[in-house]
C-alpha cells in the first residue's frame, strides 16, 4: 500500500484487522511520537493482545507497506514458530514498558500531589488559615 506524507493509516480505537510491514518511508506513531523506519512492523500488538488499536498512526513521509489481513498474519504466527516467538517477545517487551512508563507516571504525580498538599498546608498554616473545615 502506498501512503502520503501525513496520511492516516489506522486510529486509536480502530478495530486491529490488519498489520502493516514498512517497506519505504517513515510512520510515525502520534501517541509516543515514535519514528519507524524500513523493516518495521506496525499493528501486531493490538491483534497478538486481541484489543482495539492502542495508538494512532501516521505517514512521516510518502511511505509504502505491505500489508497483511489480520487471517493471514495469526496463519504466518502459526506456521512459523520460530517468527511467532521473535514477535511476542517483542510485543511483551513493549507491553511491560508501556506498564512501567505508566507506573512511573503514577508515581511522580502522585509525589507532586502529596508535594502540592503539603506546601498549601504549610502556607496555610503561616498564614493561619483553618484549613481543616
Amino acid at each position: 500500500m502506498r501512503f502520503d506524507k501525513d496520511d492516516i493509516i489506522f486510529e486509536r480505537g480502530d478495530k486491529a484487522r490488519e498489520i502493516f510491514l514498512n517497506v519505504r518511508g517513515e510512520v510515525v506513531n502520534i501517541n509516543t511520537n515514535r519514528n519507524f523506519t524500513y523493516g518495521h512492523i506496525i499493528g501486531q500488538d493490538d491483534i497478538i493482545f486481541q484489543r482495539d488499536r492502542a495508538n494512532t498512526y501516521r505517514a512521516g513521509t510518502e511511505l509504502y507497506t505491505l500489508r497483511l489481513e489480520r487471517d493471514i498474519f495469526e496463519k504466518m504466527l502459526k506456521e512459523f514458530p520460530d517468527i511467532k516467538a521473535e514477535i511476542l517477545e517483542e510485543s511483551n517487551l513493549r507491553q511491560q514498558y508501556t506498564r512501567n512508563q505508566t507506573q512511573t507516571y503514577k508515581s511522580i504525580v502522585n509525589k507532586e500531589a502529596k508535594f502540592i498538599v503539603r506546601k498549601f498546608n504549610e502556607v496555610a498554616m503561616e498564614r493561619n488559615y483553618d484549613v481543616q473545615k
